[in-house]
Parts: structure tokens; sequence; C-alpha cells
């Protein structure tokens, strides 16, 4: 007479399997996965154009070898990582917590922005009035509101100002805006704000 097996048994061995593997889904993990294939494609797509072919040397010598090899490997990696991923995940299951965590991947470029803007608002505005511009957006964007949140955000803006471009004379060149001051207080904004 055998021995039978428990009905539950394949049940306990699938969910050891998934414990010992880490098959949990999780939000967002589609969309990571795909993005490093494309990344690693990508890359492997652009190495003829960042490396050279030099005539008379061997095939593993050629500057390209390493490093095509290395994105090959990088490709074949990221595509089972993709497939595996692509086959256990519930996509009507997941859709909202993906798409939430895609918000929360995107939402530090928001500030990459402010920055790029600010960057780009010294040339106009000049050191000074761009800092305090800023500091006061920022402030208001955490959301501090308050007689108190703006002194502070002046005040944060001069010491930067001051600190870098009077006590370290690193050499901001001045905004449009200062072409509008006299001579003198035109010079002076120049150089220490």
């Amino acid at each position: 007479m055998a021995k039978e097996k428990p009905q539950n048994a394949t049940h306990n061995s699938s969910r050891a399997e998934d414990e010992l593997f880490g098959r949990d889904q999780k939000s967002g993990e589609i969309v990571f996965a795909g993005f490093l294939l494309f990344i690693a494609l990508l890359l492997l797509a652009l190495i003829a154009q960042q490396t050279t072919y030099i005539k008379g040397m061997s095939f593993v010598s050629q500057p390209r070898f390493w490093p095509g090899l290395c994105l090959i490997g990088f490709v074949l990696c990221a595509a089972i990582h993709f497939y595996n991923v692509y086959k256990n995940f519930d996509f009507v299951a997941n859709k909202q917590a993906t798409i939430a965590e895609l918000r929360h991947w995107i939402s530090p470029l928001e500030y990459a922005i402010y920055f790029m803007v600010y960057v780009y608002s010294t040339q106009w505005l000049g050191y000074l009035f761009s800092t305090l511009l800023f500091s006061f957006f920022l402030v208001r964007r955490c959301g501090y509101s308050g007689r108190r949140w703006s002194l502070s955000a002046a005040g944060f803006a001069l010491i930067v100002v001051l600190f870098f471009k009077t006590f370290l004379q690193i050499r901001i060149p001045g905004g449009a805006l200062y072409e509008w001051f006299p001579a003198g207080l035109r010079n002076f904004m120049i150089l220490y704000l």
C-alpha cells in the first residue's frame, strides 16, 4: 500500500518555493524591469558609436569587445528579469498600486525642474533676486506659510548669497535686471550680491 501525499503538499511546496525565491509582486516592479531592459538595449545599441574599431587588432583585443560582452550579459539578465516579472505580474490587481508607485518615483523630478528654472532665472534676475524668489517659492511649495516662514526664507537666501558671492567670491554673472540700476549700485550688485 503506497503512502498517499496529502492534497495540500503541492500548495505547501509552492508556498515554500515562493518564500525561497521571493516571488511576491511589488507595485512598480514591472515598470522597473521594463526600464532596466530598455536601458540595457539602448546601451548595447550605442556601443558602436561610443567605441572604436582598430584595424589589425584581434577580435578579443578590440576596444568594444569587453564592454560589448558585459552589455550582452546585462541585456540577457535584464530580459530574464523582465520575463519573470511579466509572467507572474497580475496587471488587474496591481494597476492602481503601480500608478501610485510611478507617481512616487517621478515626484522628485519636480524639484529638479525647479532647480533648472532657478539656474536659468539667475541670468535675468541676478543671483540675489533669483535666490530670494526661489526660497519664497520652495517654502510655500512645502506647505509653510506666514510671515515667520517668509522671513526665514529671505534670511536663508541672503545668507546663501553672501556666503557664496561675497565670502567665497564665486563669480556668478550679474543678471540682466542689474543693467537697470545706477552704475555704482550695479557694480556693487554684480560683485557682492
